[in-house]
């Protein structure tokens, strides 16, 4: 009579946590593979020592995956509320910095309009400083030349290929053709970095702005 080893016992509590699923996978097969040597040489019995080692591994089996399930259940929550709640900041970021932006403009021209450079409170200063780097002014975008005007386009792979290999007629010229007929992007890096160069860029310009600063 074949002896059958029982693994390692399962908590009392039925629920297998002193094992890994891996572990309680891998000795349930052991566990198979000695009860089906027990069976052959038993005419195709096993003891109950062996029926309750079974029983208790794949009950142990069904609440690990249970409770793996529920985890990565609860986990998908976790996310899902993360979520929601880093769109409800970002959102009321983007008001706070909206309402900053604003405040400061409307400040800006403030001082502005009365020739101002601070204003003294009882425990801030709010002082009008020019930016030590112009901003870029587009007055009028069809002046603009072509040079700096710029467009993305997609191509699969593929169409890249034949695109490299011909481009006499066809329809990926048609494509091309057809995107530069489109209203383009204005690359205003190239422009800014143009203006600073000295060249003249016709329809922009580059100007000093100010900004507000709380002491």
């Amino acid at each position: 009579m074949a002896t059958v080893t029982v693994p390692r016992p399962v908590q009392s509590d039925g629920e297998g946590r002193g094992l890994t699923l891996f572990e309680i996978d891998r000795e349930l097969d052991e566990l198979l593979d000695d009860a089906e040597a027990e069976a052959e040489d038993n005419r195709g019995q096993l003891s109950e020592e062996t029926k309750q080692a079974i029983e208790a591994y794949l009950e142990a089996l069904h609440k690990k995956v249970d409770a793996i399930a529920g985890y990565v259940r609860y986990q998908e929550i976790v996310a899902e509320t993360a979520r929601r709640e880093e769109q409800r900041l970002a959102a009321r970021k983007r008001a706070a910095e909206n309402r900053v932006k604003s405040l400061k403009e409307m400040l800006v021209y403030f001082l502005l309009a009365r020739g101002l450079k601070k204003m003294d409170g009882e425990l801030n200063t709010i002082s009008l400083q020019k930016n030590g780097q112009p901003s870029l002014a587009i007055d009028d975008p069809s002046s603009i030349p072509d040079c700096f005007h710029e467009t993305s386009v997609r191509f699969r792979k593929t169409e890249l290929q034949a695109l490299v290999a011909q481009l006499p007629d066809g329809e990926l010229r048609q494509r091309l053709e057809q995107a530069l007929q489109e209203e383009l992007d204005i690359a205003q890096g190239a422009v800014r970095s143009a203006l600073l160069q000295g060249e003249a860029v016709t329809g922009a310009r580059l100007y000093k702005g100010h900004h507000i600063r709380l002491r």
